[in-house]
This record gives structure tokens, sequence and C-alpha cells, in this order.
């Protein structure tokens, strides 16, 4: 058999009850523009720290395609990493510069110029981080 060693600390519990914010922003699609919706799911690892996101949720409108199937994959591989201790000001700086061939024009101002772009900003707003409005 293979040696299998941990190389960091156990991922502490899910607690049963814990907050979240679903955000809806539209998005550049393979078809046009699409809606995102991400759910933020946050709590604190030991009691009297402040909440943090943990979990990632990614839905995107577009049943049945490839594109709905990496937004899932990509919200689980971020839950992941929260959850094992990756600091959400390392999402937020590496998806933040990614872009597709296409662009949506935020309500707001400005363009988002990918899903994991906007996934960047959703994470931003959901800790304060470098938050820029998002919708």
């Amino acid at each position: 058999g293979v040696d299998v060693t941990p190389i960091s600390p156990p991922i502490p519990p899910r607690p049963g009850v814990a907050p979240s914010a679903t955000y809806r922003v539209r998005v550049p699609g393979r078809a046009g523009p699409t809606t995102l919706y991400a759910t933020v799911t946050s709590w604190a690892d030991r009691e009297g720290e402040a909440p943090t996101p943990r979990e990632v949720f990614l839905t995107l409108d577009a049943a049945g395609t490839d594109e709905r199937a990496w937004a899932e994959a990509l919200g689980r591989s971020i839950s992941l990493g929260l959850r094992a201790g990756v600091p959400v000001e390392s999402y937020v700086r590496t998806l933040r510069g990614i872009a597709g061939e296409s662009s949506v024009a935020r309500p707001e101002g400005g363009l988002y110029h990918s899903a994991p772009a906007a996934v960047a900003e959703v994470l931003a707003a959901a800790t304060k981080v470098g938050a820029e409005n998002v919708g």
C-alpha cells in the first residue's frame, strides 16, 4: 500500500447551523450573459473568533452545461481550501484577474470579465476585504 501522511491539520467539523448569504450576479457565459448564484456560508472554528467564509456554493443559470459543472467544481474547491485554512484574500487575489472571451457590464459600473472574477468580488464583499460593489 501507499503511505499517506497528512500535510495539514484535520479540517474542523462543520457546525449544525451556519449563516449564509446568496449573491446574484450577471456574468459572461458561452451563449451570452447568464446569472451566477453564489452562496457563501461562514462560521468560526473556535469560540470568540469572528466567523469567516468556509463554504462557497456556485450555480450558473445554465442547466446541464459544462459551464455549470465547472462553477460547481470551483465552489467545491474553494470550500475545501477555506476549510483547510487558505485565507479568503488568496482566492480574491487569484480569481480577480481571470478574463474570458467576453465581459458583462456591472450595474455599478465596470465589467465582470469572467465568472471566476465575479466570484472574487463576491468573496471580497462577504468578508469586506478589498470589496467592490457586487450585483
